[in-house]
């Protein structure tokens, strides 16, 4: 790998050929990725109405992106020096391979582990790329029904209302709110159109990582204006 990026830097006619060699190692990568992420979402049939196992599917879908979202907030709280701007977003919506989604991150210091971040999104959109194929049933249900399922699980995932909560309680929930939302974010892009995995909905999922720290943000200093 780091021979195929030192060619790339001698001469700028060898530019577009290592590009080629970088774009055909990324692909071989997230084929690797998605063979030992597989999930076994539950088949249509023996008797079971498609209702109830879209249901099971969507919701197991949901709680995966959860943990997924657990694991990006983890790196993000090891980077306290990222720059979630405007400028991060703009250079994410122009980086056209993953080893230039590597260096928006880092320049926009998230320094540690970006490469891991990168190895999640690829994940999550394996993950959705798979539950798009395995549940076809989705896809033949009009918007409105697929809107309220995904209401109904969200709604299931509530924290429950209390009278009183401390100031930790409260960054807890928030947290959890962040978490949640952002899978939710998963569930409604799935579900609005069968979903293929690809360099351009990297990008998408990368940039929605910049509204999910925000959130984090958020949920951080509303911690610490309540001592």
């Amino acid at each position: 790998m780091k021979k195929i990026i030192l060619a790339c830097t001698l001469t700028f006619l060898t530019f577009s050929s290592c590009q080629d060699d970088r774009n055909e190692i990324a692909a071989k990568d997230l084929a690797k990725t998605e063979e030992t992420n597989k999930i076994a979402f539950r088949q249509y049939g023996n008797g079971v109405s498609n209702d109830e196992i879209l249901r099971e599917n969507l919701e197991k879908f949901y709680n995966e992106n959860k943990i997924f979202a657990e694991r990006i907030a983890q790196i993000l709280d090891e980077n306290p020096n990222f720059e979630n701007n405007e400028d991060f977003q703009n250079d994410i919506s122009q980086a056209t391979n993953q080893q230039q989604i590597i260096n928006v991150f880092e320049s926009h210091g998230i320094t540690n582990k970006s490469q891991d971040l990168l190895t999640i999104i690829n994940e999550e959109n394996i993950l959705s790329e798979q539950f798009s194929i395995a549940n076809p049933y989705l896809y033949e249900l009009d918007q409105a029904t697929r809107d309220q399922i995904i209401n109904d699980i969200q709604l299931n995932d509530a924290e429950s209302v209390s009278t009183y909560r401390s100031c930790y309680e409260q960054y807890q929930i928030d947290r959890k709110r962040c978490l949640r939302n952002h899978a939710i974010r998963s569930l409604v892009v799935v579900a609005s159109a069968p979903f293929t995995a690809g360099i351009s909905v990297a990008l998408g999922t990368a940039a929605a990582i910049g509204l999910y720290a925000l959130c984090l943000g958020d949920a951080n200093d509303d911690y610490a204006a309540c001592h």
